[in-house]
């Protein structure tokens, strides 16, 4: 598949595997990174699955794996208890001086994260545009990131 973004350009590298069963919801540069943003029915278990198997044999090497016991900061408060219902789980990759880092996120009732029934009117009414974009059934969220470092900065280079 030709990897394209919402809006008709090219993202991320084709060494980062598509995520088979995402519907992609947008993407974005800042800084140097890309993103690819999709949205899926599968589990989170499903996806991070994926990921190791697909990203070794495109010749990415796993780095550190994290699993953050839930949301923090401004998503938690918007989404209030239900924000206790999240699981997320990241993946770090590296190939060369490129790192990539895939971010699942899932509701644990099996409903969509982004479920704005269940957000209050005043918190719903903050949330920007894009997040409102993302109702629909789909239960899991997949960020995908990617990024060069900068050789400097690499362990073992010269300073």
């Amino acid at each position: 598949r030709a990897r394209r973004d919402v809006r008709g350009g090219d993202q991320l590298p084709s060494s980062v595997p598509l995520y088979p069963n995402g519907r992609m919801i947008s993407t974005s540069e800042f800084g140097g990174a890309t993103s690819e943003l999709y949205l899926t029915e599968d589990s989170l278990p499903e996806v991070l699955d994926f990921y190791r198997q697909q990203m070794p044999s495109s010749g990415w090497t796993p780095v550190e794996t994290s699993a953050q016991p839930g949301l923090e900061g401004a998503l938690r408060q918007a989404l209030g208890a239900q924000a206790d219902l999240i699981k997320t789980s990241a993946l770090t990759f590296r190939a060369g001086r490129a790192m990539c880092a895939v971010i699942v996120t899932q509701h644990e009732a099996g409903a969509s994260p982004f479920d704005l029934a269940n957000v209050p009117a005043e918190a719903r009414q903050q949330l920007p545009p894009e997040v409102t974009q993302m109702a629909g059934p789909e239960r899991t969220v997949v960020a995908v990131q990617y990024m060069e470092l900068d050789p400097s900065l690499l362990p073992g280079a010269a300073r």
